[in-house]
């Protein structure tokens, strides 16, 4: 069990971009961390110390899964208050008027 929450943990750790694989490993890994560690502590088996490395893992990778979804999340709430804030950041390909680029232009030769 020690091994599969730390397995586990790394796992939920190195992926944690895509939460929806993250949560459940870290949840997972959690909980065979706690139960490894108890068992550890007994005296009924041992990697108490990879039990703890699969639940220090998987606590991070809870933390960061959190902190990526709430700043993805006040990103898109500051771009619903301000849609202008990405104007600076995309190149203008197109003039305001209407009228295509110079270069596209024909010269008529």
């Amino acid at each position: 069990m020690a091994v599969a929450s730390m397995v586990l943990g790394i796992v939920s750790l190195v992926l944690f971009c895509v939460w929806y694989i993250s949560i459940p490993c870290a949840i997972i890994g959690l909980v065979l961390g706690f139960v490894a560690k108890g068992k550890a502590n007994r005296g009924e088996g041992g990697g108490g110390g990879m039990a703890i490395a699969g639940i220090v893992c998987s606590i991070i990778a809870i933390v960061l899964v959190v902190l990526l979804i709430a700043g993805a999340l006040s990103f898109i709430s500051y771009l619903n208050q301000h849609p202008n804030a990405m104007q600076k950041f995309i190149p203008q390909t197109i003039p305001a008027s209407g009228s295509p680029p110079p270069s596209a232009t024909p010269t008529g030769r």
